[in-house]
């Protein structure tokens, strides 16, 4: 008899919990319109912007979407992604046949038996070794003996014990489909300069050990392009944060405000040439104590020819970011500017109404999708933000939760009640 008062009361509860849903309108301070666009699909999709930033701590759980009856649209927030080719073609095996090839370089080569020939594109070279800097040669003809440059004296280099910088892959200018390609492993020629010696202050400790070692090299393969297949590519905006406050010395520190954007990423621009620095990025939100959230390497080398001037940091929404780069007795960067990266989220949902209505501001909680619309989506154009003329935050908030906790309640009742008449059943 109990159980079934119990699970009449869950049902009248679950009406009533509705009704607080369908109130929930009434709890949000901000309220703006979405307008249908073109397209026939029964979903749509709308793009976050800085005024929901500014208002909404978490975009996820605290934006709550309704149609023109008052009915509350369950919504997923994802990052906006677009369909696109990647910046470059992947590389496969070509499977050529190889034999050593001997000469008076201290680390020696090898010729591929190109009998097919297949339009090999690049080589990567695959060895263990670190802190290195040696040059690659690559010539190819129809018969070992007559050759023509297909690559000259490119840089092969390790820096990993100062910055994780690296190059194991050489692209050709154009397809190369000669009987025999020849792969040389060379030493700086005396008195060149490498590109690590370039780099302010150089970039390996014993920059001559670096050039004139042997290497062990594990393998050499020849490689032909791939198919570039479209991928999904994730969308970032360029967000130029205010002018940063700058101090120079054995550090260079940055401080700068960056509005409410999400960040995951800094991107740091320079007038200095070839240089490699390690760096700190901090977050805070008062501009007073500042936190660690991830540390990172700036280089550029060659002529800026191969660089990372990139931090990454996990996504964070502090006003405040400062970043720390140490000089480590060089001198410090010039004319150094940054702009934020800010990843682009939209909100999508099954609903087809030509209009409706944003809400957001509230200590309420919408409701989530578990899986987004598969079809897709139309979209929608975000009106400009207004005050809600109907929030009385007092009413519906304290409604709802009272609910939750009776109905919580009985829940864990009825729960007790079931385990009970298991075990009575059992005995």
């Amino acid at each position: 008899m109990l159980t079934r008062a119990l699970l009449a009361m869950l049902f009248m509860s679950g009406c009533l919990l509705g009704a607080a849903g369908r109130d929930e309108l009434s709890a949000q301070p901000y309220v703006r319109t979405l307008t249908r666009g073109e397209g026939s699909g029964a979903a749509g999709v709308f793009r976050l912007d800085r005024e929901l930033y500014r208002r909404v701590d978490d975009c996820r759980r605290e934006l709550l979407l309704f149609a023109p009856d008052g009915r509350e649209i369950p919504l997923a927030v994802r990052r906006a992604a677009v369909e696109a080719l990647p910046s470059e073609t992947p590389l496969l095996p070509a499977k050529l046949p190889a034999r050593r090839y001997d000469s008076t370089d201290p680390t020696a080569g090898v010729l591929f038996d190109n009998a097919g020939g297949k339009p090999v594109t690049a080589i990567r070279i695959r060895t263990a070794e670190r802190d290195f800097e040696k040059l690659v040669r690559v010539e190819a003809g129809p018969d070992g003996k007559n050759w023509r440059t297909v690559l000259d004296a490119e840089p092969f280099f390790d820096y990993s014990g100062t910055v994780e910088a690296g190059r194991r892959e050489f692209r050709f200018p154009a397809a190369v489909s000669d009987r025999v390609i020849r792969v040389r492993i060379m030493d700086y020629p005396g008195g060149a300069a490498s590109p690590g010696r370039r780099v302010n202050g150089g970039i390996l400790g014993d920059a001559e050990f670096a050039v004139r070692r042997r290497l062990r090299i594990d393998r050499i393969e020849a490689c032909l392009d791939g198919e570039k297949l479209p991928v999904a590519e994730e969308l970032s905006e360029r967000v130029r944060p205010s002018s940063p406050e700058k101090a120079d010395g054995d550090t260079t520190v940055l401080t700068f405000e960056c509005g409410p954007y999400p960040v995951n990423g800094f991107e740091l621009e320079t007038s200095s040439g070839d240089f490699a620095r390690k760096a700190t990025v901090y977050g805070s939100s008062d501009g007073g104590k500042y936190i660690r959230l991830a540390d990172g390497e700036l280089y550029s080398i060659d002529g800026g020819r191969f660089r990372r001037l990139r931090l990454d940091l996990p996504e964070s929404r502090f006003p405040f970011y400062r970043i720390v780069i140490r000089n480590e007795g060089l001198a410090p960067l010039e004319n150094c500017s940054v702009t934020a990266l800010s990843p682009v989220y939209e909100a999508v949902f099954g609903d087809a109404s030509p209009l409706l209505t944003l809400a957001y501001g509230g200590d309420s909680h919408g409701v989530s999708i578990a899986k987004p619309p598969a079809e897709a989506p139309v979209r929608y154009a975000l009106g400009p933000e207004r005050p809600n003329p109907d929030w009385h935050p007092e009413k519906v908030n304290w409604m709802r939760r009272g609910l939750v906790l009776v109905v919580g309640a009985m829940l864990v009742v009825l729960c007790v009640l079931l385990w009970r008449g298991y075990k009575s059943i059992e005995k």
